[in-house]
């Protein structure tokens, strides 16, 4: 959602300038499963000795190019299931480590990779046990030890920051579930951090529009008393030349009596 923030006159004319309010997403739905024209982005590789030998799955181009376009950007089709746009989730599973990232706007191929490498490394994997690279909408990743771990990879649009409320178990797994419940717990913390600062930006516009709208009122106010100072002035002037003008012409009358008086 964007907020008029001010119109900037120029030379050109007139234009707007928005203050942008992301959406946050606090949700529970499962959100859609995204798909792509060279592959899918919903694959499974069986667990097998893989060493340093990559497997590729198609299909995470970005909409728009090589940074990721805002949902309500006028270039974005959010309603086309191919390619990412901000707010996509993007999950990698190596072995039984999941890794997730959320897209930005204006992310690009290297802002995803290492996203889903903090969310991994974060969540108990080595760095070292794999790699991964984005190129060209390929990701590879690589199994870097002689052990045998499934890779799978999905992404997903609408999907909701509290998804994860439905997959919760904690008799079979707790310390899963425990992790979930610290990421939405920290999804429902960024989410008010977004919003608190576009409510501070919004704020603080609101703030320097109302102390300029003050200072226009007074500005006008002090014009205003210049010209009624100045047509006051005028006035006196008028009057004073009005004065002159009557005694000069009372003296002009009074000389022809005294001459006159000398004949008497």
């Amino acid at each position: 959602m964007n907020v008029l923030a001010s119109l900037d006159r120029s030379a050109s004319g007139v234009a707007s300038s928005n203050i942008n309010v992301t959406a946050q997403n606090l949700s529970t739905s499962a959100g859609a499963a995204l798909t792509a024209g060279g592959g899918t982005l919903t694959g499974a590789v069986a667990g097998a000795v893989v060493t340093g030998t990559p497997v590729t799955v198609d299909g995470f181009a970005f909409q728009g190019g090589a940074g990721a376009l805002a949902k309500n950007d006028p270039a974005a089709a959010p309603g086309t299931l191919t390619a990412l746009v901000a707010g996509d989730e993007v999950e990698l599973n190596i072995g039984t480590v999941a890794g997730r990232y959320v897209v930005q706007e204006g992310d690009t191929a290297d802002s995803l990779v290492s996203g889903l490498k903090n969310s991994l490394t974060a969540n108990g994997l080595s760095d070292s046990d794999f790699t991964l690279t984005l190129a060209a909408g390929a990701l590879s990743v690589a199994n870097n030890t002689n052990e045998g771990a499934a890779i799978s990879v999905s992404a997903t649009r609408g999907t909701g920051g509290l998804a994860g409320l439905n997959t919760i178990d904690v008799a079979t797994d707790p310390a899963s579930a425990l992790q979930d419940i610290e990421a939405m717990l920290q999804t429902s913390i960024d989410a008010a951090a977004s919003f608190g600062s576009s409510q501070k930006r919004i704020d603080i516009q609101s703030d320097f529009v109302g102390q300029l709208t003050d200072a226009l009122k007074t500005g006008i106010g002090a014009m205003v008393d210049t010209d009624m100072e100045e047509a006051s002035a005028r006035l006196q002037a008028l009057q004073v030349q009005q004065q002159l003008s009557t005694q000069a012409l009372s003296i002009a009358n009074q000389q022809p009596q005294g001459l006159l008086s000398l004949f008497r």
